[in-house]
């Protein structure tokens, strides 16, 4: 998939860029993913945006600054409202 976003990329003299991407904190081997999707970025010169989660909870919503922006809770149903 990765070399077919460099390949749409280059074709059209564009950048690229990949979203907001990540994996939950518990995931098995997430931090090899990671690592692995960063190699591929940076050997493609490519920019990203990415962000980080805590579980949202009643205390500390999404675990930003106290704010409520989370569409999902930590089992990756729809947050409450």
């Amino acid at each position: 998939m990765f070399d077919s976003w460099i390949a749409l990329s280059t074709a059209w003299g564009a950048p690229l860029l990949l979203g907001e991407y990540g994996a939950p904190a518990d995931t098995e081997e997430g931090d090899a993913y990671l690592t692995s999707l960063h190699a591929l970025l940076d050997g493609a010169l490519a920019s990203t945006r990415s962000g980080s989660t805590r579980p949202w909870t009643d205390a500390l919503k999404d675990g930003w600054n106290g704010q409520d922006f989370s569409i999902t809770d930590d089992h990756a149903r729809g947050a409450p409202t």
